[in-house]
Formats: structure tokens, sequence, C-alpha cells
């Protein structure tokens, strides 16, 4: 399969970068197809920012159960500033949040294309 596209996108291009005029489109679905990604405009991420969707969600823990909280896996220098660059942006955009939490688990770089992804 080809490797996607790298290219960031405007939330005002998506009628431009979408071909509904590809024989995968039944005939005269296009327009409903963009006016359904326009209303749900917010699932896709532009301006290589993620969206957020504000909202509390509660997780439901068993009683007595200890928080497990596993150590970060070693990390290489490189990989370790791909870390750090990536959490900083989450951060910055507010996806996440820096917490105190009892519960915690690594991070894990994989290469894609050769490039390292968070």
């Amino acid at each position: 399969s080809e490797p996607p596209d790298p290219t960031t996108y405007q939330e005002e291009d998506l009628e431009a970068i979408i071909d509904i005029s590809c024989n995968k489109v039944p005939p005269n679905s296009g327009g409903y197809l963009l006016s359904y990604l326009d209303k749900h405009i917010k699932a896709f991420s532009f301006d290589d920012c993620l969206r957020t969707l504000e909202m509390i969600a509660k997780i439901c823990l068993k009683e007595g159960v200890d928080p497990i909280s596993l150590p970060m896996y070693g990390a290489s220098l490189a990989k370790r500033k791909v870390i750090d660059k990536q959490m900083e942006k989450l951060i910055r955009q507010e996806v996440v949040e820096p917490s105190k939490s009892p519960w915690g688990m690594p991070v894990v770089i994989a290469y894609q294309n050769r490039k390292p992804r968070f």
C-alpha cells in the first residue's frame, strides 16, 4: 500500500482534497457525502493539530485493585527526542495533560517509512 500523504491540509480545503468523482462514490451521493463530512468536521485533523472534545470520562475500576505503573522502556537519545517533542506538542494542543496518577504505561516508538512514530 502507498504511504499516507504527509501534506498538511486546511479545514477549508476538505472539499478539494476529497475526490467524489471517482468510481467508488455512487452517482448522486457526492453532495450527501460532502455535507456529512462537513457536519462531522471535528473528527478530522487539520493544520497538524489534533481535534479535542471536552468531556468527562468515568473509568470504573474494580475495588481492591492496585494501580499498575510500568517503568519507561529504554530509549536512545534520538527516540527520547521524538517522545519529548511529541509529548510537548500534545500538551500544547491540550490533547493530553500532565498527570500524577499512580497508573502509568510506557510509550513505544515504531518506525514507518523510516520515520519514528509515537
